[in-house]
This record gives structure tokens, sequence and C-alpha cells, in this order.
């Protein structure tokens, strides 16, 4: 499905069946087809990022079955970041080397896009060497919602307070009977697509 905006459906069809050999193939056959690749793109050259996780809130109006993180479920200590301890563990994390902030949380109503704006524009004017990975296409989804806003306004948002790519939370399974069972009320399969979709329009990466 993703791949059908840009190629025939033979050219899709093959993609497809390339990508499902993938599962069937040796692990370790396959870690040294992808080493070989690396070899001929980069020699011995290998390459990782440094990265911090910070998780603002863990206060969430969904309840998704598979979830340990929410305070509604297994987690009994609800907890919601100020933005000064937000910027504080981004900046102890570039002290320590990190080159990119990864920023996610849950579903917290008094939480809203205009919070998380304010947290991207104090990062990057306070500490504007960082990345700023953030936000997944279920909490754009949930912004649009409880704000009345639709799903541009929330990326432009986004893109305008400093945030430079998405992560890709929020897709569990695709499949929509089952994700009305594992998580209902979290964004769907055509609006998590149609986010990044959004958001690769504005020239960025998820």
């Amino acid at each position: 499905y993703v791949f059908r905006s840009n190629m025939s459906e033979v050219a899709f069809k093959n993609e497809t069946d390339n990508l499902t050999r993938l599962y069937y193939e040796d692990l370790f056959v396959l870690g040294e087809k992808a080493n070989n690749i690396r070899k001929k793109r980069f020699d011995k050259k290998v390459f990782f990022n440094l990265n911090r996780h910070i998780n603002p809130t863990n206060i969430c109006s969904d309840v998704c079955k598979f979830c340990a993180f929410s305070a509604h479920r297994k987690n009994p200590n609800p907890y919601a970041l100020s933005l000064e301890e937000i910027v504080k563990e981004a900046r102890e994390a570039r002290d320590k080397g990190a080159k990119e902030i990864h920023i996610v949380g849950a579903h917290n109503p008094d939480m809203g896009i205009e919070f998380y704006a304010n947290v991207f524009k104090a990062i990057k004017s306070n500490l504007p060497d960082l990345h700023i990975k953030a936000l997944t296409a279920a909490e754009v989804d949930f912004f649009a919602r409880s704000s009345g806003k639709s799903y541009e306004d929330i990326l432009k948002i986004m893109r305008d307070s400093g945030v430079d790519s998405m992560p890709g939370g929020g897709a569990e399974i695709f499949e929509e009977r089952v994700r009305e069972k594992i998580c209902k009320g979290k964004v769907s399969s055509k609006g998590w697509l149609e986010i990044h979709r959004l958001w690769h329009k504005m020239g960025k990466k998820s």
C-alpha cells in the first residue's frame, strides 16, 4: 500500500515479493548480505546514532491492550514533566554526547500541541545542535482531535517549532479488525499513513 502511489501494479508486486522473501531468509545469511552491501557503499565505516528518549508523560486517555507504559494500566505511577525538566534532560543528554532527542509520550489531555511546541522551541533555542525526532502519528491524530485542528495544522506547528523528523510509533498493526481490538480509539491505519504522507510532502523525514 505504501508503494502504490509512485509505482505500477507490476512493480509493486515485484517489490512486495522481494520484501516478503526477507521474512523467510536465514538471519545469519541476511546479516551477511546486509554487511556486504554496507562494505560496498562505505568500506569499513560503521554509523550509529547516540539518541536520548524523553517521555514527557505517561498519563493517557487511550487504553491500548498491549501498553505497559500508560498510568491507566500496569504503571501505578502517573507523571507529567514540566518544560524545564524536559529541557534539563535534553541538556544532560547533549552534554553526554547525544546528537538526537526522541520525544514521544502518552495522550495526556492536559498537555496539548501548544505545550509540545514550547518544548521544541526551548530545546532548539538552548541546544540548537540537537536533532529533534518527536511525536508519533498517533499523537498527531490525538492533538488534531482534541484541538479541532487538521493534521496539516499540527504538522506545521511541529515543523515551525523545530521538529526535524518523526518516529514511526503508533503503527502497531494496520489491519483494522485487529486494530479495533488492540487499540480502539487510536489513529486509524489510513490516518497514520496520511499523516506521514503530509509530513513527507513538507520535505521532512520519518
